[in-house]
């Protein structure tokens, strides 16, 4: 097997593909974007409250509600406590019968707790008190093979928790408000992946053939629209507050989130590493390409372009 990596920069406004000796200075520091294909999950807020001393040693801080923060202390407790000093105001902890806690959201004064068994819990973060349990209705009467086997992407805000459940690759998306009776429950045939959170919509990468993004209303329970590639597979997907990018083959294509408008498209140059060797008539190549360690500087996007080739003999296995 032969490897070559290749680094572009490639100008997030136009879609100019440059090298790096084309650019004539440094990019600048590397710009925090959000990536919901490889994270699985949008980025939590990460915003601190004013640092006091009993800060340093809590547990996983998910914000505050008013003068309270909200602590997921262990898998199976959360906490409300004063924000100056600590101390305890409110404690939630359910029974050990319970499944495990594995995500959970606070969104001003609810907070969601997701647990592993598909379980979803409402809290009054002011008061520590349950306010419902929800769980995923049985999949096989909703036209799916298997029961609930794992959550997918979350968003809380004033509208409730948005959630996808995932069934053997396949998903539901449900709105659950405050008091916990769905809004609407709907399925998707397609392998979506991540999600990237424009106004009311959620924009998904499609993982299968084709490949591509998928946008769905989550205020209103319905598909906003579809983008499909001649590709079938998504090798990086970025969001930056204003556009998404798909990196996918070759290729680069900057995308408008609300309406699936596409800006432009780009292809990298294909590397010449592997292109003086002469193959014997019994060989034949195979190239598999991808993208890895996209980063955003700035008004840039700086990528590397991996393309491995392997050459099968059929005399003998190389």
């Amino acid at each position: 097997m032969e490897l070559s990596r290749s680094k572009y920069l490639i100008d997030r406004r136009t879609g100019t593909v440059l090298r790096p000796d084309q650019l004539g200075a440094d990019p600048g520091e590397p710009v925090e974007i959000s990536d919901p294909l490889h994270e699985g999950r949008p980025r939590r807020d990460r915003s601190k409250p004013p640092e006091y001393p009993w800060m340093q040693k809590a547990s996983k801080l998910l914000g505050l509600h008013g003068a309270i923060a909200v602590l997921h202390e262990t898998q199976r407790k959360f906490t409300g406590r004063n924000v100056s000093d600590g101390k305890l105001i409110w404690e939630n902890e359910f029974p050990k019968n319970r499944s495990l806690t594995r995500e959970s959201a606070l969104a001003g004064r609810d907070l969601y707790v997701l647990q592993s068994d598909g379980a979803v819990f409402g809290i009054d973060a002011e008061t520590g008190v349950q306010r419902f349990e929800w769980t995923v209705p049985d999949v096989e009467s909703m036209g799916f093979s298997q029961s609930f086997t794992q959550w997918g992407t979350y968003r809380a805000d004033s509208e409730g928790l948005f959630l996808q459940s995932l069934n053997n690759g396949k998903s539901q998306l449900f709105l659950i408000p405050p008091d916990g009776k769905p809004r609407y429950s709907a399925g998707c045939d397609l392998s979506i992946m991540g999600a990237a959170y424009a106004g009311d919509l959620a924009v998904f990468s499609i993982y299968g053939e084709p490949g591509g993004l998928w946008a769905f209303n989550r205020v209103q329970g319905r598909i906003a629209w579809v983008h499909h590639l001649a590709h079938d597979r998504v090798d990086s997907f970025c969001y930056d507050g204003d556009k998404i990018y798909l990196f996918y083959g070759p290729n680069i294509s900057c995308h408008e989130p609300l309406r699936g408008i596409v800006h432009w498209t780009a292809a990298v140059p294909a590397p010449n590493a592997f292109r003086d060797r002469k193959l014997s008539e019994s060989e034949t190549e195979h190239y598999y390409t991808r993208f890895e360690n996209v980063a955003f500087h700035q008004k840039l996007i700086v990528v590397e372009f991996v393309e491995l080739k392997h050459v099968s003999d059929s005399r003998y296995v190389r």
